[in-house]
């Protein structure tokens, strides 16, 4: 709220404003653009095996992968 992201409703919830829309957009587009960047030159298969090895690891030390 302290960027104006969010205002309150008449019904005191919370709404994202124009800005925010905006920065989430931007946001969605670096990520997609620094996953092409990682990603290019690995196939989708040896990417897949990659991220469950690691999610193995995490869960072996003790770690949550779950999203959220």
């Amino acid at each position: 709220m302290e960027r104006m992201l969010l205002v309150s409703d008449a019904d005191g919830r919370l709404r994202i404003t124009g800005e925010d829309k905006a920065l989430h957009q931007l946001a969605a587009q670096t990520q997609q653009a620094s996953r092409r960047h990682v990603h290019a030159g690995i196939p989708d298969e040896e990417y897949l095996i990659t991220l469950k090895v690691l999610q193995r690891m995490i869960r072996d030390a003790g770690g949550d992968v779950s999203p959220g």
